[in-house]
């Protein structure tokens, strides 16, 4: 879901907020990302993205700290098009 450049991105927010990034970081915040667009429970989150409870923990300490607004401010630079929608009413 990210990619290498939105990554690079991230990873320069999560030093300068002197997070603790692992191997698994990338994972996790894929994780997170997918709840929040897929809006489903943290305990239906794929496999794929490893365990339900460490992204559930990690969005937790991001959010309280300030954290999670950062890196989504990020994620804003590089916007994927294709889906956008707009409901005109």
């Amino acid at each position: 879901m990210l990619s290498d450049s939105m990554w690079e991105t991230i990873e320069k927010v999560l030093w300068r907020s002197k997070a603790h990034i692992t191997k698994s970081t990338r994972e996790t915040l894929e994780a997170i990302l997918w709840r929040l667009r897929m809006g489903a429970p943290w305990r239906d989150l794929p496999t794929e993205f490893g365990p339900w409870k460490t992204a559930y923990n990690r969005f937790n300490r991001w959010a309280k700290s300030g954290r999670i607004d950062k890196l989504l401010a990020a994620l804003k630079i590089d916007i994927d098009a294709e889906w956008q929608c707009m409901d005109a009413r």
